[in-house]
């Protein structure tokens, strides 16, 4: 076996890991949510759920929790965060839903980022980086295993034969992951793309 084949082999089996390793944590997520629905409620169940996945995104982690995180953070994204979460709150409509609102904003603007950038931006691109020869090639299967993950959001529907709907969410899940990934690469952490994760959820683009 020649050296380049040798690499070539050494990615493929790199993905096919990190592609495994994705499903499993697709799988607890959709188990933690099916067993806490009873006690909790929909949205209980899905907030448990993606804490779950949060916790192990930082365990995976484990010493490398600084990829997340800038050296310095800069007032400027902070009160951009904030700023776009007071427009969410003070808007018209939402004082009529109330706490389902909060619950809302919580679990899809903060702690779905937080558990999806742990995961994608955090533990996946320190695996790709050590696998994939380029930083296009991180971003590059970054982005199409993010997309790919999105069908875990929609297993109803393709039971149900729902293709469209499938297609959406993965499409979906393509283009914020080509935006959050290229986001990580080009500021060397994930902190930028969780607010900007945060914000699109939270104006459901």
């Amino acid at each position: 076996m020649t050296r380049a084949s040798a690499r070539k082999r050494a990615e493929a089996l790199a993905l096919l890991r990190a592609a495994l390793a994705l499903a499993a944590l697709q799988l607890l997520r959709a188990l933690v949510e099916w067993a806490a629905r009873p006690w909790l409620g929909e949205r209980g169940a899905q907030a448990a759920a993606m804490a779950a996945l949060l916790a192990v995104g930082l365990a995976l982690l484990r010493g490398r929790i600084r990829a997340l995180l800038p050296a310095r953070f800069r007032k400027g994204d902070v009160l951009a965060a904030c700023a776009a979460a007071a427009l969410y709150a003070t808007a018209p409509a939402n004082y009529l839903e109330g706490a389902p609102a909060v619950a809302n904003l919580l679990y899809g603007s903060i702690l779905t980022p937080a558990a999806e950038e742990a995961l994608f931006r955090g533990w996946l691109w320190g695996e790709l980086q050590a696998a994939l020869p380029s930083g296009r090639s991180v971003l590059a299967w970054n982005a199409a295993l993010f997309a790919l993950w999105h069908i875990g959001y929609v297993v109803p529907n393709l039971a149900a034969g729902d293709l469209a709907a499938v297609a959406g969410k993965v499409a979906a899940g393509l283009a914020y992951g080509v935006l959050l990934a290229a986001i990580r690469r080009r500021t060397g952490n994930a902190w930028g793309a969780f607010l900007a994760h945060g914000v699109c959820n939270l104006f459901r683009i």
